[in-house]
Formats: C-alpha cells, sequence, structure tokens
C-alpha cells in the first residue's frame, strides 16, 4: 500500500469522506475513466486503466450508499430544472478502447448503471492502436536495452537505446502520424 492509499484509507476510517459529503454543495457528480486493464495496462499507465477490480469495487460503493447514477442527457435535463437528486453522479468513459467493452459493460451492466462513452473516431475508422501509447507500452514491456527501426519508413530509422530517457523519448512522443508508419 502506497502513501496515497494509506492516507485514503485512514481518511475514510476517520469519517473524512461522510464529513466531505455533507459539507460539499449539492450537484453533479461526473465520474470519469479512460480504460480498462485487460492485463497489466493498470501497472503500465495506472492514472490512464484501472483494474476491474478496482472499477467494481467503486461501482458497488455508488449502489450501496444509494448514489442515483444517472445517464448524462438526464443529468443534464435535471440540473437544467432543478431537480437533481441528492448525490446524484455521472459515470463517462473516454476514448472507447476495446475493454470498455470487455471489461467495464458487463459491470455496469450486473449493477444497471448507465455511462457515456466518448469514441475517438479516427482509431475506429482506421482500426489501429493509438500509436504513441502503443510504443510506450512496447517500450515499457521490453527487456531489450535497443530497438533496431531500420527496416520501418523514415523518419523511424536507426537504432534507439531504451535505457536512454532523451533517445527513447524521442520516438515515443515524436509528431509521427499512423498513416506515415505504414503497414
Amino acid at each position: 500500500m502506497n502513501v496515497k492509499q494509506l492516507s485514503l484509507h485512514v481518511s475514510k476510517r476517520l469519517g473524512l469522506f461522510y464529513l466531505a459529503r455533507l459539507l460539499s454543495p449539492p450537484g453533479l457528480r461526473i465520474l470519469c475513466y479512460h480504460g480498462f486493464a485487460m492485463d497489466d495496462e493498470a501497472d503500465f499507465r495506472p492514472k490512464l486503466f484501472i483494474s476491474p477490480k478496482t472499477f467494481e469495487r467503486r461501482l458497488r460503493f455508488l449502489s450501496a450508499k444509494r448514489f442515483p447514477v444517472l445517464d448524462l442527457q438526464d443529468a443534464i435535463v435535471k440540473l437544467s430544472a432543478g431537480t437533481l437528486p441528492e448525490g446524484a453522479t455521472v459515470i463517462t468513459i473516454d476514448d472507447g478502447f476495446y475493454s470498455v467493452l470487455h471489461c467495464a459493460l458487463p459491470l455496469l451492466q450486473s449493477l444497471s448503471f448507465p455511462a457515456t462513452v466518448y469514441i475517438t473516431t479516427y482509431y475506429c475508422r482506421k482500426e489501429t492502436p493509438i500509436f504513441r501509447l502503443m510504443v510506450q507500452y512496447i517500450f515499457w514491456k521490453t527487456r531489450d536495452s535497443e530497438l533496431d527501426l531500420s527496416d520501418l519508413p523514415a523518419p523511424l530509422t536507426g537504432r534507439v537505446r531504451l535505457t536512454d530517457q532523451q533517445e527513447s523519448g524521442r520516438v515515443m512522443w515524436g509528431d509521427f502520424k499512423i498513416d506515415a508508419i505504414g503497414s
């Protein structure tokens, strides 16, 4: 357990979450998620991917504490009309990764919770992964210390020392378009 998790656990035990709920002004809570780990993605980018177990725990908390989970459109209408129920919550999911369908949807359906999914149409139409994220994951996952890019078209050529942050960062964060990579 890291320091952040420990402080959250202690705060919860001391009743600070309940106190914060009582003191916070009425309004709409919007929980935003991105991706759901199907393997080790939560270790790779913990701020981008969440484990299905953690997501399920959060959904069960909302259910147990009787937070009304509304779909986004209904929440906007009720917010505008001033009829938003206490603790109203909306769940949104950005990026539309496959893991939303595979991991999140069954959990949401099991509790009859609606969610709004924002899909990146560029990648849906291309049917390709997000290039930079894919490269970062490959670099993170590999045990090799060097990568040979000589078979790829420019600007991705030569060898990259993965142990050199600046050199590997040039490839991970370069301004490359997916079409320039070829297939």
